[in-house]
């Protein structure tokens, strides 16, 4: 997802907890700083390659869905700044099951 462009805010699509706000973690350094939540219905949302010292949000903290979680960027193993935004059933990358937006939020 592209946004406005580098330092664009990033929401929570949904209400849930965070279990990783950082650089690398449990997705890889690959992602950059990202922050990962899981949300009570078992699904799980992945933000990526946010910008250093953005992030809003600590892990273990609730979000609401529409906070503000951190800016968009380009760290990790990119070529430009965007959001990688990815929905999983299950831990992502861990044996959860990637989804497709569109389909669970009618997007």
């Amino acid at each position: 997802i592209s946004g406005t462009g580098y330092g664009s805010p990033i929401y929570a699509a949904a209400d849930g907890e965070v279990v990783n706000a950082q650089y690398g973690g449990f997705i890889g350094d690959v992602s950059g700083y990202n922050v990962v939540i899981k949300h009570d219905n078992g699904y799980y949302t992945v933000y990526a390659h946010m910008v250093k010292g953005s992030l809003r949000v600590t892990a273990g903290q609730r979000v609401s869905r529409g906070q503000q979680l951190g800016g968009m960027g380009a760290t990790g193993v990119v070529t430009g700044t965007h959001l990688h935004f990815g929905l999983y059933y299950g831990k992502p990358y861990h044996g959860g099951k990637p989804v497709n937006p569109r389909h669970l939020w009618g997007i």
